[in-house]
């Protein structure tokens, strides 16, 4: 398990103690573009130019070495593009992106060598920039190459070539023929660079095609690397799956929701699943309203057994569903899980023995972490009382034996506020991120 971290303060901050780790290290790294956003709190990415030697193992184990000077643990590395995340002084999460991928290639084409870009940096303040002209053909270059030119870039293209526009204009002309030279010129010059948006197909056309002539192999070789990188997030994959569990009233909900819409930039994407469906359900048929879950009586032994022999068969399909997600940088949560039925078998009409219900657990696909939300039963009854207070009591109690026995089961307290509960359980995914990255890597903890 990853220390618990000091407090570091925003994105911002982290970022100022990461460059200070590699000022003391003597490695040589400098920030791309977009110097003038680094003082204050910002969202992105920094795309940044770290020395090429240096191996990424090298690099992730410096910095879960000095975590507890960054404030901020490494929770996810896709090459060199690093997720760190720490946690304010009022305990909600931070997170930095910082990609050290930037100063390398542009999807295997080379426009700028990072020996280059590293040779022409100069300090600003507490950071290292390339030079003017080589950061103005870099960003251009990328922005082209991306085909990512919109307004917001326009206009800071626009701001970069007004620094130095004789230094800018030859390296436009390091890239492009004469006539397609002058068109970025001339837009750039008029401070408008959103001008370029109709004409970057063509722009971009050319530009790749000319880095593919001078090295084709580098090209193809990145071809190569990326799928095998997709192979490899089959068995390291980049996604997890969570389990919310609690009696109604807990704030499972709320909690799932405002984990869905800030999974980013951890994950590339979130989805929310739930208990296995009724068959019915698959079949096409309307859902039984769970206003009163507890109003049917449970199925007799047999029937029992053969829902139980359904769960497991459809958990067995699901394995392979969520392994897929996993792969695909997905945060898969669970408002629903088989858990559930340990502590509430009542809701789910199981009247069977205790070892079917074993079993299918022993064979199913575990979740990555379980979280509990527990709070006193008043409260949470008091929310919701679609079931007696003594239902409420029985199953907290139950719910807290069951998450003691789970070595990934943790206990939130839900009688906070929503965003602190949310900011609480944000915290145990950047834990399990880190832990996981640094197993994968054989990182060395101090």
């Amino acid at each position: 398990m990853i220390a618990p971290l000091l407090p570091a303060g925003g994105a911002g901050e982290i970022l100022k103690r990461v460059f200070a780790v590699l000022d003391a290290a003597e490695i040589a790294h400098c920030v791309l573009h977009g110097h003038d956003r680094l003082d204050g709190e910002f969202t992105g990415d920094v795309d940044c130019a770290i020395d090429p030697a240096l191996p990424l193992r090298d690099l992730l184990q410096l910095l879960h070495a000095k975590s507890g000077l960054t404030g901020a643990s490494v929770v996810r590395a896709v090459g060199f593009h690093l997720t760190l995340a720490g946690r304010k002084a009022d305990g909600s999460p931070s997170v930095l992106e910082l990609d050290f991928a930037a100063g390398r290639d542009v999807e295997g084409l080379v426009f700028y060598s990072t020996e280059d870009i590293l040779a022409s940096r100069r300090r600003q303040g507490w950071f290292w920039r390339p030079s003017a002209a080589i950061g103005f053909g870099n960003y251009l270059t990328r922005v082209i190459a991306t085909g990512r030119l919109d307004a917001r870039r326009g206009a800071q293209l626009a701001h970069a070539f007004a620094q130095d526009p004789k230094a800018a204009q030859a390296e436009i002309a390091r890239h492009w023929p004469a006539a397609m030279a002058a068109t970025i010129t001339t837009a750039l010059r008029s401070g408008d660079g959103s001008k370029l948006i109709t004409a970057q197909g063509g722009l971009r056309q050319s530009l790749v095609r000319a880095a593919i002539r001078r090295k084709p192999a580098a090209f193809i070789g990145h071809k190569l690397g990326r799928m095998a990188a997709r192979l490899q997030r089959l068995w390291q994959p980049q996604g997890m799956s969570v389990v919310i569990l609690g009696p109604d009233g807990a704030g499972k909900s709320s909690l799932i929701e405002d984990l869905t819409e800030t999974a980013a930039p951890l994950f590339s994407r979130s989805d929310c699943w739930g208990f296995a469906p009724a068959i019915r359900r698959l079949l096409g048929g309307r859902a039984t309203p769970t206003n009163t879950p507890h109003a049917l009586k449970p199925r007799a032994g047999l029937a029992s057994l053969m829902r139980a022999g359904y769960w497991l068969a459809y958990n067995s399909v699901k394995r392979i569903h969520l392994g897929v997600s996993k792969a695909r940088s997905t945060l898969v949560l669970y408002d629903r899980h088989f858990l559930d039925i340990f502590v509430d078998p009542l809701r789910y009409r199981y009247g069977g023995p205790r070892w079917a219900l074993d079993l299918v657990w022993r064979l199913m696909p575990k979740p990555d972490l379980v979280v509990l939300l527990s709070a006193d039963a008043k409260i949470i009854h008091a929310r919701k009382q679609e079931v007696s207070l003594a239902t409420t009591e029985r199953q907290l109690c139950d719910y807290r034996a069951l998450i003691a026995k789970l070595s990934n089961g943790q206990t939130v307290d839900a009688a906070q506020s929503p965003q602190l509960v949310a900011n609480a359980v944000k915290l145990l995914i950047h834990d399990f991120l880190a832990a996981r990255l640094a197993r994968r890597f054989k990182l060395d903890t101090p």
